[in-house]
This record gives structure tokens, C-alpha cells and sequence, in this order.
């Protein structure tokens, strides 16, 4: 936050805690990089992970590009809340680290568990007083869990960064993330497709 706004933003007055990310969109792109790490980390075939995902009954279905596994893409924030319910999660994590001692959970379901919670906080239109105070302890949990399971620096996103370097002071600020959802903007998108289809319709009549 000690880096300029670019002009268009300083010179009218804005200041970084008056741009917040999109609390839904967050989510959803944590949990892609989150499945996608967690099954490229794996070593396990394409075709077996499938198999197993097809099994679970996930939205993903993965594919290979020049050998390389395609970035997972959610168009829906429903398939990230998927993932947060009936222990789908905790199935990917036990398939794709393999078994473990009773008792014993693997550092990549150390770094899922975390988020987790730190979901539940931030996509909450309003999280309690307790709530807001320890979320900027869990984002400081979660990056070091997230950083020691994911080393690379091409695997920290721009929403782990936002999340652990930016969101509580967003928290402090506004007291909510979750509040700052964009479904009623997207769901005019299907409105103005409509809109500007009838508007070329109407103009070709015209012509």
C-alpha cells in the first residue's frame, strides 16, 4: 500500500483501502490454484486423477496442453463452494497425498484446512467482532502453511498475495470483505446481451 495509485485514482481522491477485490471472485480463483497445485504436486497421471474426480462427482474435468495441464477455471462460484461441502476437499487432498498415520494430516491438507476457515470469514457479509479480530492471524496461518506446501514463486497468485498482504486491512477498514460481491453485476450480463441483440436486431431491420 506504500506504492503510488496510479493517476487516474490519486487525482480523484482514492486511496488503496477504496479498491476492494471482489470477495466472490476471490474465492473462486484461491480454489482453482488451490486444486490445480494440489494435483500437480501429486505426480498422479491425468487419466487416474480424472478417474477419481469423475468419481467424487467434481465439476473439473482436466486436459493437457503440449504436455502441460491446463489452468482449472471455475465460471460459477458455486463450484468453489462445492469443494467446501461433504468432505470433497479432504478427498482430494487424502487421494492425491496418499495415506497417512491415524492422526497425522499432510502439509497440503494443513494449507486447505486454513483456508477453509479463512473462507468462511471473508465471503460472510458480516463476520462477528471475534471473527474479523483472528482473521488477519489465519491469513498469516495460511500463507505460511500455503508457502511451505507451494515453494515456487510462480505459485503464489494474485489472490494469495491480496489475501495475506491486503484483505485484513480491508477487514480492519470496512469490517467485511463478503459484502463486496459482484453476482447482481453479473447477472446483468445476460440482460445486456439481450439488450444490445435486440439493439442490432432493430438496426438491421431498419437498414
Amino acid at each position: 500500500m506504500d506504492r503510488p495509485l496510479i493517476a487516474e485514482f490519486a487525482d480523484n481522491g482514492f486511496q488503496w483501502l477504496d479498491i476492494i477485490c471482489c470477495a466472490m471472485h476471490g474465492d473462486m480463483r484461491l480454489v482453482e490454484w488451490l486444486c490445480y497445485h494440489t494435483i500437480c504436486y501429486s505426480g498422479i497421471s491425468t487419466s487416474q486423477m480424472n478417474a477419481f474426480l469423475a468419481r467424487i462427482g467434481s465439476p473439473i474435468t482436466l486436459s493437457k496442453v503440449k504436455g502441460k495441464l491446463s489452468k482449472i477455471t471455475f465460471h460459477q462460484h458455486a463450484k468453489a463452494k462445492w469443494w467446501f461441502t461433504d468432505d470433497r476437499w479432504q478427498q482430494l487432498v487424502a487421494f492425491c497425498d496418499g495415506p497417512l498415520q491415524p492422526g497425522d494430516v499432510s502439509d497440503t491438507w494443513d494449507v486447505l484446512a486454513k483456508y477453509a476457515q479463512l473462507r468462511e470469514i471473508f465471503t460472510c457479509m458480516h463476520p462477528s467482532e471475534a471473527d474479523q479480530h483472528r482473521f488477519k492471524e489465519l491469513t498469516l496461518d495460511f500463507f505460511i502453511a500455503y508457502r511451505l506446501r507451494f515453494s515456487l514463486p510462480k505459485d503464489v497468485s494474485h489472490y494469495v498475495h491480496h489475501l495475506f498482504a491486503h484483505a485484513p486491512d480491508t477487514m480492519d477498514h470496512w469490517k467485511s470483505i463478503g459484502a463486496w460481491q459482484l453476482q447482481a453485476f453479473e447477472n446483468l450480463h445476460a440482460e445486456h446481451k439481450r439488450v444490445v441483440a435486440k439493439v442490432n436486431t432493430d438496426l438491421h431491420l431498419i437498414e
